[in-house]
């Protein structure tokens, strides 16, 4: 975990690892995860976030295919979020899906469902970034591959979308998506 006392602008350096649960795919069919120069940016972006003097937690949470996610918290202030950051290869791509994943997402809450705010979104040193609000739940990883809660979960989820996107096309709003 790093820990960035923004009152000393010091760092005292402690990482941890975050597990992969995937029955299908190992973790060399990963393409490479984000780097010590993307971890520092979530350092940065985490402690720009904050007021000035508040101690700022970062641990890389989780990655995918195309993102790293890092855990940013304040325990001072009781307050998590998520710094979310391209890998590598999805770069070029990254700002303009996020700024869809942002309409997508204040459509979602403009019906009253759960789901995270996007708090900050732009770019930092000529990478994309976004910064969102953490929702507590269970995270997805916890579930194995093709198992009932796993299937559950995905039924679930593709009811709600279903539903989202029949109030969207009944406000009209469906021919604003770029």
């Amino acid at each position: 975990m790093e820990v960035c006392d923004t009152k000393q602008k010091g760092e005292k350096e402690k990482v941890e690892e975050p597990t992969h649960d995937n029955d299908d795919s190992s973790d060399s069919d990963m393409p490479a995860g984000p780097t010590e120069e993307d971890r520092l940016l979530a350092v940065e972006l985490a402690a720009s976030y904050y007021p000035p003097g508040v101690e700022v937690e970062v641990a890389l949470l989780n990655r995918g295919w195309m993102n790293g996610l890092f855990l940013a918290s304040a325990p001072t202030l009781k307050q998590e979020v998520i710094v979310r950051l391209p890998l590598g290869w999805a770069t070029d791509r990254a700002l303009k899906d996020y700024e869809k994943e942002k309409w997508c997402t204040q459509q979602v809450l403009s019906l009253g469902l759960p789901s995270p705010k996007i708090i900050a979104l732009g770019e930092m040193k000529g990478k994309p970034y976004m910064i969102l609000t953490r929702v507590n739940g269970t995270d997805c990883k916890h579930f194995r591959n093709k198992s009932k809660d796993m299937l559950a979960m995905w039924k679930s989820i593709g009811t709600q979308c279903k539903a989202i996107h029949a109030q969207i096309a009944a406000q009209g709003k469906l021919s604003s998506i770029k």
